[in-house]
């Protein structure tokens, strides 16, 4: 027998003993009563066949205005201290990077002749 096959074997009786062990806990739970995470059996079965549950939460109109109320209040003080730190820890705004219109070709040939003629100028001064 390899080891891959040894391994095989192990894993298929480990699996056996985990259902067991399942099956105990099962059979515990019933003779205790509890279904669902703790929750007794016969409550469960109750609301289940009644069809109660638990009711859905409704607002009124005064509690999501308080809400609101107290949410913009919150924000106001959050801005209003943020703002009060800001002026001493900015840097310097930089300066926004200019956007490059595109050139008509009378324009970009204008452009490159006047370059030409810096970059000759320059050239003879340097001299």
């Amino acid at each position: 027998m390899t080891d891959i096959e040894t391994i095989q074997m192990a894993l298929i009786g480990f699996e056996s003993e985990r259902l067991k062990i399942d099956n105990a806990i099962k059979a515990i739970r019933s003779q205790l009563g509890i279904r669902f995470k703790g929750v007794p059996a016969s409550t469960v079965a109750a609301k289940t066949l009644s069809g109660e549950g638990k009711p859905k939460r409704k607002m009124s109109v005064a509690g999501r205005k308080a809400i609101s109320e107290a949410t913009t209040k919150r924000w106001a003080a959050f801005h209003a201290a943020k703002q009060a730190e800001t002026p001493e820890q900015t840097a310097p705004t930089k300066a926004k990077p200019t956007v490059k219109v595109p050139l008509s070709r009378a324009k970009k040939k204008a452009a490159k002749k006047a370059a030409k003629k810096k970059l000759a100028g320059t050239e003879v001064s340097s001299q």
